[in-house]
């Protein structure tokens, strides 16, 4: 259907998507005084809440037909592999978030990439275990076939170390061993993951990590069944973390994600791969290179994870740990708890920093499970002069039943890593108590250095401005993926030139000449325009210091952390973002954490 022209249009869009139940849509047409414009109208949707920024642009563009899924409403975009695009959907009925694959391309309409993407479901749907994505259903409905999986709000550890830098070893530790437990229960299923690395490991916000994609997944029991290989090469998974036998082509098994889950722990540990060079060189560097040492690259590294890390990244799997499950035993002393410190040496000594999950990293994971893996911890008495517990002698073993069924092997108990304490922020966004509301601003009605009091229901602090005075544009706080942001969007500008408005907070006090790093969780949703963030004094000097620390890029309503580090150019601060365009509904900043931290 083309693209809507009248309100009367995209309300018609908006009911053969039906993403809204006709009755309430009904309701809301006929209180809400909808505006002649159509993009006036789809915002007026997205502030009811009825409409995502993304369905509304989707409908505007006049794209109804595939919004509703079965039972499903696609919310947004999240992601795009090799075999389809992943959404972010809610059942319409149970309010429960998932993630959905979709199969596009030339495999939706080929038959063999068909039962290759069923296989995969088939697959990945017999696991199930903490540490693995799982898979709720599969499903066939108006040309689509189609996944739907749990729905893990977290960031993979790839873009964790790409915007924070090298992880503390024990919390890398810890990472890796909940992989291999998830991997054990896959091993033995019969399936074999063939593409283990970071950007496949997703960590949510409690600390848990995932395993992603086994799309690449072979089977144990029929090793000619390549789920999702297509094409001539006989080479399955990343060159930075492939076992050499994989690249040869050679027959795998379990060995090779234990090779590739080493080649991961280095990587996490020391920021980089194990090796470097071209696709051809870093292949050849699997098969002959010696096995990098990871107390070379950071010394308060324990000689005892190196030994393990040696043992897991074995050129011949016959020297390596033989399963998924003994790695996750032997990183358990290194992962947290009473075998090693959890905590980083003082200033001064590794330059090693210890990270929490982006986007929860003031409340590190308390609990470490697995205590019994670790031998037991010892108790430790407050009062002076207790004498320790008394010792009883261990109880007899039952005597074995010859005729009871074989016990089912257990799983390994991986602790969950525990990031070590950070100082407290020099700011930091509190969105916790925040209430949705929209505050429309035109031209310089919040102007700096002296804006007047913004809207009652505002973060403290926060205030918009532009400096265009044609400009129109809205403040507000909205809640998205069941979290509060903060925001604002430009409604109105002049025909010629660039429309902006900025969202800025003030004052926020430091220290002069502070080494600082600007964290910032946000969406650039729609077809937004990268945006300037700077810093400057709050003094009423601020055109004096104004610094530009670098920009917000597009993120196709995805949520994206960026991290920024200067110097403070005065002991009171305002932090700027600077919101460029385009005008309309769905294009539009969000903030939803803002932290501020002195650097170590």
């Amino acid at each position: 259907m083309p693209a809507a022209t009248t309100t009367t249009e995209y309300v018609e869009l908006v009911r053969k998507s039906k993403l809204l139940d006709p009755g309430a849509l009904a309701r809301f047409v006929e209180r809400a005084d909808l505006p002649t414009e159509p993009r006036a109208c789809a915002d007026a949707f997205v502030r009811a809440g009825l409409l995502t920024p993304f369905q509304a642009q989707s409908l505007l563009a006049g794209k109804h037909k595939g919004m509703v899924l079965g039972p499903y409403r696609i919310l947004r975009p999240i992601g795009k592999g090799g075999s389809g695009v992943v959404y972010l959907g809610e059942h319409a009925e149970l309010n429960r978030r998932v993630a959905i694959k979709v199969l596009s391309g030339a495999r939706a309409r080929d038959a063999a990439g068909i039962e290759r993407f069923l296989r995969e479901a088939r697959a990945v749907a017999a696991l199930d275990h903490p540490n693995i994505v799982r898979v709720y259903d599969v499903c066939h409905t108006a040309g689509a076939h189609f996944l739907v999986m749990e729905y893990v709000d977290g960031t993979d550890l790839q873009a964790l170390v790409g915007n924070d830098g090298p992880l503390h070893y024990a919390q890398a530790a810890g990472y890796v061993a909940q992989a291999a437990a998830g991997l054990a229960q896959a091993h033995a299923k019969g399936f074999v993951h063939r593409d283990v690395k970071p950007a496949n490991l997703m960590l949510t916000k409690a600390g848990t990590v995932k395993v992603l994609d086994l799309g690449l997944a072979r089977s144990l029991d029929n090793p000619r069944d390549d789920l999702t290989c297509t094409g001539d090469s006989p080479v399955f998974g990343t060159a930075d973390f492939i076992a050499p036998e994989q690249a040869l082509g050679a027959p795998v098994d379990a060995r090779c994600d234990v090779y590739a889950l080493g080649a991961t722990l280095f990587a996490l540990v020391a920021g980089k791969p194990p090796y470097t060079g071209t696709t051809t060189q870093k292949l050849t560097s699997h098969q002959l290179a010696p096995v990098p040492n990871l107390c070379d690259e950071h010394p308060d590294v324990p000689p005892g994870l190196n030994a393990v890390l040696q043992k897991m990244m074995a050129k011949a799997p016959a020297d390596r740990c033989a399963s998924a499950a003994e790695v996750a035993t032997a990183l358990a002393p290194y992962a947290g708890g009473s075998a090693a410190p959890a905590a980083p040496p003082p200033n001064g000594g590794s330059a090693v920093r210890a990270r929490g999950a982006p986007r929860a990293r003031t409340a590190a994971v308390a609990a470490v499970l697995g205590c019994a893996a670790l031998g037991g911890l010892a108790l430790a008495f407050a009062e002076r002069g207790a004498k320790p517990a008394p010792q009883h002698a261990k109880p007899e073993p039952p005597a074995p039943n010859p005729d009871a069924p074989p016990a089912e092997p257990t799983q390994p108990v991986v602790p969950i890593a525990t990031a070590p304490p950070d100082k407290e922020p020099v700011y930091r966004l509190d969105l916790g108590s925040a209430r949705p509301f929209v505050q429309a601003n035109t031209g310089r009605t919040t102007n700096v250095p002296n804006p007047p009091a913004p809207h009652a229901d505002a973060p403290p602090g926060w205030f918009t401005h532009s400096w265009v005075p044609a400009c129109t544009h809205e403040f507000f706080v909205q809640s998205y993926d069941e979290r509060a942001a903060v925001g604002v969007r430009l409604t109105a500008g002049p025909t010629t030139g660039r429309p902006e408005a900025m969202l800025f907070v003030r004052p926020v006090a430091v220290r002069p000449n502070a080494r600082l790093v600007l964290r910032v969780e946000y969406a650039g949703a729609g077809a937004f325009a990268p945006a300037d963030v700077r810093v400057a004094p709050a003094n009423g000097e601020a055109r004096k210091g104004l610094r530009v620390l670098g920009k917000l890029q597009p993120t196709r309503d995805r949520w994206e952390t960026a991290t920024f580090k200067f110097v403070a150019p005065a002991d009171s601060i305002q932090i700027e973002f600077h919101h460029c365009g385009p005008l309309g509904v769905g294009n539009e900043l969000l903030l939803r954490s803002v932290e501020l931290r002195e650097d170590e």
